[in-house]
């Protein structure tokens, strides 16, 4: 089932405060979904943005792997984020 960003961002924002604080996308067009998370109001989105959108699997799988370990570990989001780049980086091809 697919949903479209305005009913994502609808579901999300519904009432007075956001209740979600970290909204991770990690799929190859996520950029819109991501949008969606921040307009409503989430403070923290990671999503894929690019000019193709394409992210492989085993990237995908060590971007989260590494960003969730690294928050689980107290480093913020953006240190997070930027290991989970990094080890993204080492598994995608050239």
């Amino acid at each position: 089932m697919t949903l479209a960003p305005e009913a994502l961002r609808s579901l999300v924002g519904a009432g007075d405060d956001c209740p979600c604080r970290l909204a991770v996308v990690n799929s190859c067009h996520g950029e819109a979904a991501g949008l969606a998370f921040a307009e409503a109001g989430v403070p923290h989105v990671v999503a894929v943005r690019g000019a193709d959108g394409r992210l492989s699997d085993r990237a995908a799988i060590a971007f989260c792997r590494s960003f969730y370990l690294a928050a689980m570990a107290g480093r913020t989001v953006r240190q997070a984020f930027d290991i989970g780049t990094a080890a993204a980086r080492q598994v995608a091809p050239p």
